[in-house]
């Protein structure tokens, strides 16, 4: 997800939360701070069909990028929101999938901010006890 938060007072635009893709051109020239979050990872997956001698792991959070900047009228800013790692289940024992980058960039700006996807999960054998 995006996120654009205003600076201080009452005046300015309202906080703007962007939880799909798109180019966001604004109006006006503002001062934001933009938080970019990226897409969790998927967990382990131990299948039905496997004995009890496995174990998985939850996935990890997408990162936070956090940064303060001058938004310019008229430019084209991209957001692309990173999606949460894919299911990873089935019968059988799998690693979990990871999520992807959410960004926020402009390139004739030089603006580019990336929260990272979260690693997925892991799946792992241990002795019977």
């Amino acid at each position: 997800m995006a996120f654009l938060g205003q600076r201080g007072s009452t005046n300015g635009i309202p906080n703007m939360l962007f939880r799909d893709g798109m180019t966001f051109s604004p109006d006006i020239t503002f001062e934001a701070y933009v938080y970019v979050i990226g897409g969790g990872g998927s967990g382990g997956a131990v299948g039905t069909a496997i004995s009890n001698n496995y174990a998985a792991s939850g996935g990890g959070a997408g990162g936070c990028a956090v940064s303060r900047l001058i938004l310019t009228a008229n430019q084209n800013y991209v957001i692309t929101i990173g999606a949460g790692g894919n299911y990873a289940g089935g019968a059988g024992v799998s690693d979990g999938n990871d999520g992807t980058n959410t960004t926020f960039v402009n390139s004739g700006e030089s603006v580019s901010i990336t929260g990272n996807g979260g690693a997925g999960g892991n799946q792992s054998s241990h002795g019977a006890g």
